[in-house]
């Protein structure tokens, strides 16, 4: 009977073998064999995963998940001429060896709970190795603690996310994982990312796609904060759980913006209540509620580093966060062994990167624009602006620019003698797998509450007389809508 070599540290510590149960394995193996339903109850516990100790019978179950994702049937005989085909029927034992695990098998009424042991065994032997590597770590003086933690906050997040994926995967699983998403996108069933609850971004950038890093990046007063909160608060309403690092504002700041956003109250009047009256203070109240209601977490800490970010962010994840917003990039600092602030910043944005794809979820950053955009005429940004360093364009997914023209005193288009009061664009830059859009796409802005909406959306109407009571003659004068 083959067995992989234990891990010498802890057969040293322990002096005893990995957990496993070889016997409950090759049942397993034999019930896969005589019953149809079996293969997928072993998937539907595994997932993609191969949790097995016996190498023998890790490669018979990765030839027989081969054959289920491929919708071929798996019995004695098909499953002997597949590990033929992959010359591995002899090193297996051969035909007789297959034979032997259906004769173990009185019953498959039990096989989820076999599997689910044969589960705790992986785990147990993964945490083993896991904490054994950390061990020797932790003994080597030239190890930083940082890189440590981080290492052991690394190991935990996988456990948690995946405890039996493969570490790669065939292009046939891919392929078929593919185009089962399209075929669900074209019926309408699915999107490509998370919904940013804005029409006009979503139009170009089809959602926030899991496992991608975005950046939108805006001169000082372009309202960058103000469009990531905008976004966040509908995405959270939708259903999608958020987090936010927010290294300048303070976490009262971001609840009164989006308190201002869902109310129409002005965010100078929520911030400076004084004067408010009655009946706009219920109105603020009725908001605050609906605020508190949404899922998202925010972290006020400044001055992050990106190894505490990406702890801090495996912790949202395993409160169920599935997007994470960064406000902003060059507020953070980096391991501290980078040469100059340029290369700083290149770890900073693979360090993001490397956050979306480990926990595969869209991480959506902020960015400062270099002072080269106000030496130019019309003052729209471009990539090369982008500050302190080249790769924050090379790892984004999608680079964006938040423009607002009337903040530079340009009232009307000089082309089409449009207003650009209240109008803001998004400039799409840079989209690795889809369209770019750099006329900008087209958003209504609220300086008064913050607030990004779509351009064309329908605008709130004004509240029925005869609902306000005594308040109706304020009703011009006190509310915004």
């Amino acid at each position: 009977m083959k067995r992989p070599q234990q891990d010498p540290l802890s057969a040293y510590v322990f002096g005893s073998a990995p957990p496993s149960h070889p016997d409950l394995e090759e049942l397993v193996i034999g019930s896969i064999l005589i019953d149809k339903g079996a293969m997928q109850t072993c998937v539907d516990v595994f997932g993609d995963g191969n949790p097995f100790y016996l190498s023998s019978i890790q490669d018979l179950y990765r030839v027989a998940l081969k054959m289920h994702y491929n919708s071929r049937p798996i019995d004695l005989m098909t499953l002997s001429a597949e590990l033929q085909k992959a010359a591995l029927l002899d090193s297996i034992g051969g035909p007789y060896r297959l034979i032997e695990y259906t004769n173990r098998v009185g019953s498959t009424a039990n096989l989820e709970w076999h599997c689910r042991i044969i589960q705790q065994d992986y785990i147990q032997r993964e945490i083993i190795r896991a904490g054994s590597d950390l061990i020797r770590l932790a003994y080597d003086q030239t190890t930083d603690a940082l890189d440590l933690m981080d290492l052991a906050e690394k190991a935990l997040t996988q456990f948690t996310r995946a405890l039996v994926q493969p570490v790669h995967q065939g292009v046939d699983r891919i392929a078929k994982e593919m185009m089962t998403q399209a075929e669900n996108i074209r019926l309408g069933k699915a999107t490509p990312g998370i919904p940013s609850g804005l029409v006009a971004i979503d139009n170009v950038l089809r959602g926030f796609v899991p496992g991608a890093l975005y950046v939108f990046a805006g001169t000082p007063g372009m309202g960058k904060t103000a469009f990531i909160i905008s976004m966040m608060r509908r995405m959270a309403a939708a259903g999608t759980k958020c987090g936010l690092f927010s290294l300048e504002m303070s976490s009262l700041q971001i609840v009164q913006r989006m308190t201002s956003q869902v109310s129409k109250v002005g965010l100078s009047e929520i911030q400076n209540p004084k004067g408010i009256t009655p009946l706009k203070f219920q109105v603020l109240t009725d908001a605050a509620g609906e605020v508190s209601n949404l899922p998202i977490l925010i972290d006020e800490t400044s001055g992050l580093s990106i190894n505490q970010l990406r702890g801090k962010a495996r912790a949202m994840y395993r409160d169920g966060v599935r997007c994470i917003f960064v406000d902003y990039l060059q507020l953070m600092s980096g391991s501290g062994k980078e040469g100059n602030r340029e290369q700083e910043v290149a770890a900073i944005t693979r360090g993001l990167v490397g956050i979306a794809k480990e926990l595969n979820i869209p991480v959506i950053a902020l960015s400062q624009l270099s002072r080269e955009v106000a030496k130019r005429p019309n003052r729209r940004p471009q990539l090369s602006d982008l500050r302190e360093s080249g790769s924050i364009e090379q790892d984004a997914y999608a680079v964006g620019f938040v423009f607002r023209p009337e903040y530079y005193e340009v009232y009307k288009d000089p082309d089409t003698g449009e207003d650009l009061r209240g109008v803001a664009l998004v400039i799409i830059a840079k989209h690795r797998n889809g369209a770019i859009d750099l006329d900008g796409v087209k958003l209504r802005f609220d300086g008064s509450c913050t607030e990004f909406r779509d351009f064309s959306g329908v605008e709130p109407g004004p509240l029925p007389s005869q609902d306000l009571g005594q308040y109706a003659p304020d009703l011009d004068r006190d509310l915004p809508f």
